[in-house]
């Protein structure tokens, strides 16, 4: 019995060679490209590496910058800079420069990004203050401010909605929700802290003390409070975790390097050291997982299809759900955006077993 093709079939089989052929032009998009980037105020220069300190390349110059993020779905960098006091943001590549906050700011130094809900926070240690804006440097917000207190370090729990800090003055780590409010002293004692990240789904926060050669972390209440090392000649200052690899990344402004270190200690290597004058802060360009491996299994299956649309429709719930996931996996179109434009694409992915 012969059977006729109809029109319904034509045009989700045409829907799959379009998707396929749409993921395979974008795939240049969406290969690995897992960097660190980092500042130094003494070059005025930001430059970035491979993780093993490969194709180091500077990016800017004459640009003063202090604090350093990354948002890699939107392909851009945001820094600051104190002098003149600025925050700005580029192309990964270094072009296209915006000036996106220029008026009221005293110092500024770290920043961090909420790409999900559109907000960079910074901190003004000078100024004894932490503030925030969109990312086009729109609606600038006074979120806390301290009375003989000096925030540096910043790191966010997005999906808890808390902004967790380090305080120089008060040897200190605080949390706050990202909106404002009441801030909780987590940890003290400490002898000016400086950086800070998170490793949310292990339920850590490490940090920096340049000053006394120490890197430390604890749970995300401030309890258990532990060395991960500590060595006098050494001063570990800006921070980045790769969770995945399982490495810490740091700048080094007493030997003047950037580093990195295994989690086990088994591994201390240079990133980047000739040319360095004081390495600040840094940032780290990482994906995690495969585009359309949106559960980070390692494959591309039915077991990814709720995770994907769970991306789409409630980003912050898939955060909650996959700490270590990046939510850009579901950018399978290659267009830097997750949204609707991604599911024919996704789809024929699947059917493919993998996006090329």
């Amino acid at each position: 019995m012969k059977h006729y093709v109809t029109k319904s079939e034509r045009l989700f089989v045409g829907r799959v060679i379009i998707g396929v052929a749409t993921a395979a032009l974008c795939a240049s998009a969406l290969l690995a490209t897992d960097r660190v980037y980092w500042t130094d105020r003494q070059t005025g220069r930001i430059e970035r590496a491979g993780l093993d300190g490969a194709d180091r390349t500077v990016l800017l110059q004459k640009v003063v910058p202090a604090g350093i993020a990354v948002d890699r779905l939107g392909a851009r960098i945001y820094w600051t800079e104190q002098a003149p006091a600025r925050i700005r943001r580029a192309g990964l590549d270094g072009g296209q420069i915006e000036d996106l906050v220029t008026v009221g700011l005293v110092e500024p130094d770290d920043i961090e990004l909420d790409t999900l809900r559109g907000k960079m926070y910074w901190s003004e240690p000078a100024a004894n203050r932490i503030s925030r804006a969109n990312l086009d440097g729109s609606n600038p917000e006074l979120l806390y401010v301290f009375s003989g207190g000096a925030p540096t370090g910043l790191a966010i729990d997005v999906a808890a909605g808390m902004l967790y800090w380090t305080d120089a003055a008060c040897g200190c780590i605080l949390r706050g929700p990202l909106d404002g409010g009441l801030a909780e002293t987590l940890v003290s004692g400490m002898f000016q802290p400086f950086d800070i990240e998170l490793d949310v789904a292990g339920g850590e926060m490490y940090w920096t003390e340049p000053n006394a050669g120490v890197l430390r972390k604890a749970n995300l209440d401030g309890s258990q409070v532990e060395f991960v090392f500590a060595a006098s000649a050494i001063g570990p200052a800006g921070l980045g975790l790769d969770l995945r690899e399982e490495f810490m990344y740091f700048t080094d402004p007493h030997t003047l390097r950037v580093s990195r270190i295994s989690f086990d200690l088994s591994i201390f290597e240079t990133v980047a050291d000739s040319g360095l004058r004081e390495p600040y802060r840094l940032a780290l360009e990482l994906t995690r997982g495969d585009p359309g491996d949106m559960n980070c299994d390692g494959a591309l299956n039915g077991a990814d299809i709720d995770p994907f649309f769970l991306a789409l429709g409630d980003p912050l719930g898939y955060v909650a759900r996959f700490p270590r996931c990046d939510i850009g996996n579901a950018d399978v179109n290659g267009d830097r955006r997750v949204n609707g434009a991604d599911i024919d694409v996704f789809f024929a992915c699947l059917a493919a077993g993998a996006c090329p």
